[in-house]
């Protein structure tokens, strides 16, 4: 599923499945920016159908995939009490990237800020933030959770 930017112009995002050559599939994704201030484009990936049941990922320490596609990049994830992020960069080929959830941050008011607890989520997702204009590329595998056990 994508991720769009809001307004009534957005960025222009592809995806698809490539076929790895050691074998399984990356996702692949490709987005077009807006030309306008801030303009962002990603993926995103229900926890469960339609995205509307919670999942309570309490025993596990954060979100850890791996990317390919140079630069930097939100990852966010949708709660009940709204969305949380944090940032993550790539650099050239293949990286395993991890972040854990106390690298999360309230995207909305801080001062209103709900207490994570871990047991709400319903979507996680990467996003680019490039210029207006400007394209982005990016390649996903391996997203899920992990525990430092």
């Amino acid at each position: 599923m994508t991720d769009l930017d809001f307004g009534a112009e957005r960025s222009v995002i592809a995806s698809a499945r490539r076929p790895l050559p050691e074998g399984g599939h990356a996702l692949s994704v490709s987005a077009q920016m807006a030309r306008k201030t801030s303009p962002m484009a990603g993926i995103i990936f229900p926890l469960r159908r339609g995205s509307v049941a919670p999942t309570d990922v309490t025993g596990f320490d954060g979100v850890s995939l791996d990317l390919f596609g140079e630069g930097d990049y939100t990852l966010r994830i949708l709660t009940l009490s709204g969305y949380w992020e944090a940032s993550i960069s790539a650099g050239k080929g293949w990286q395993a990237l991890s972040a854990p959830f106390s690298a999360f941050k309230f995207a909305g008011n801080p001062e209103s800020a709900p207490v994570w607890t871990g047991k709400d989520l319903l979507q996680v997702g990467v996003l680019a933030s490039r210029p207006g204009g400007e394209s982005a590329w990016f390649e996903i595998d391996n997203i899920g959770f992990y525990s430092a056990d």
